[in-house]
């Protein structure tokens, strides 16, 4: 592979598997292995591209498709959900939007943001753009057509946006150079490009998904930025819990010199990184052993806890997953029930806890239903 980011050579592979089978963000299994590079020029890492990535995302990414309210949970405070989108929304607020911006939401799927940024009264005009159709039906609630496009942006939209945005869309792209060069002819000069990424150090589930070809660290975020004509780069580690959040100003001018960027924490970093889930399949399947007569359930049933059930060597014990989002109880994930916290049973004796393990010791502390449960638990 080359790097998406600099285009250099890479050589160096921190994480192989070998599976026959990979896990993608959206939960579902994928025949292939993935394998990881890491840059050691820009300090970028790298997955393999899935085969007929572009079909995958116009056809099969259909990611929160099931409802027009559905979204994923940040945080929950005192004991109730926030959001992503809200989250996202009052960043945005925060960092760069005022008064009557014309904004550009790049790769949007749903674009739940901007719909609700759009109740603001900011007197914006906002524009959305995807790779995919299948999200038309939702733009329409509350867009013209004339302020969408799909597959092509429109000729008369180039050098006419204050902001271009994109959400957690990056690190699905393997053409990182023909997506700059998009963004770049739809900014007015010296426009605003806000973006977020995963910060796979703090969310480490985005390390192991199929479909996140792009895994960013601060070096390659600066690297490519800087290489495509961006000045007064900012990325921030602190406003977005398990992500990046970047803003980065159009220079018309620049000579898109790259500055010596240091690479050897991230690289190092990332190799932690790799270790971490290389010994994580041994981990979950000798605490299976250790208990495997007993009735379990798996709390969370996004990727942490998708991972948990694909290296169990026998999923019988495995009675349900528990998650708190609304959205997600009712469902059913690989076959198992998704049910609320307050719906489990003392029938459950093992509990395999699928949470990004940075939250999930405290996670599990608040909730009350599991306080009289008797339960064994394995945190990842």
């Amino acid at each position: 592979m080359n790097c998406n980011v600099c285009a250099n050579l890479l050589t160096t592979i921190i994480y192989d598997p070998q599976n026959k089978i990979s896990l993608t963000s959206l939960c579902q299994l994928q025949a292939g292995s993935i394998r990881i590079c890491a840059c050691e020029t820009c300090g970028h890492l790298q997955t393999n591209e899935m085969a007929d990535l572009e079909s995958y995302y116009s056809k099969s990414y259909t990611i929160l498709l099931n409802s027009e309210e559905e979204d994923q949970i940040y945080k929950v405070i005192d004991g109730k959900p926030l959001y992503r989108t809200q989250h996202q929304v009052d960043t945005l607020l925060q960092k760069v939007v005022n008064k009557g911006l014309r904004i550009l939401d790049y790769g949007c799927a749903k674009s739940s943001t901007m719909k609700q940024l759009s109740r603001h009264d900011l007197d914006t005009q906002i524009y959305l753009f995807d790779v995919s159709d299948m999200y038309v039906e939702y733009w329409k609630s509350f867009l013209p057509a004339s302020q969408w496009a799909t597959y092509q942006i429109p000729a008369d939209w180039l050098k006419t946006f204050d902001l271009v945005t994109s959400f957690f869309a990056l690190e699905h792209i393997a053409d990182l150079e023909l997506c700059l060069n998009q963004v770049k002819s739809c900014l007015k000069p010296k426009g605003t490009f806000y973006f977020i990424v995963p910060n796979t150090f703090t969310n480490p589930s985005d390390f192991i998904v199929a479909d996140h070809v792009n895994h960013f660290t601060v070096a390659s975020l600066q690297y490519l930025l800087q290489k495509n004509g961006f000045i007064e780069i900012s990325v921030d580690d602190q406003a977005h819990f398990g992500a990046f959040v970047v803003k980065a100003q159009l220079e018309p001018n620049s000579n898109a010199t790259v500055l010596p960027t240091e690479v050897s924490q991230a690289l190092q970093d990332a190799q932690q990184m790799a270790d971490y889930w290389s010994s994580l399949s041994v981990k979950i399947r000798t605490f299976e052993t250790a208990h495997s007569d007993r009735p379990a359930a798996i709390y969370g049933s996004g990727v942490y806890g998708s991972f948990i059930l694909s290296n169990l060597q026998n999923t019988n014990n495995i009675r349900c997953f528990i998650d708190r989002s609304p959205f997600q109880q009712g469902q059913q994930v690989f076959e198992k029930p998704v049910i609320a916290p307050n719906a489990v049973t003392d029938e459950v004796e093992v509990m395999y806890v699928g949470l990004n393990p940075q939250i999930a010791r405290g996670a599990i502390a608040e909730v009350a239903a599991f306080q009289s449960l008797n339960c064994e638990y394995l945190f990842l």
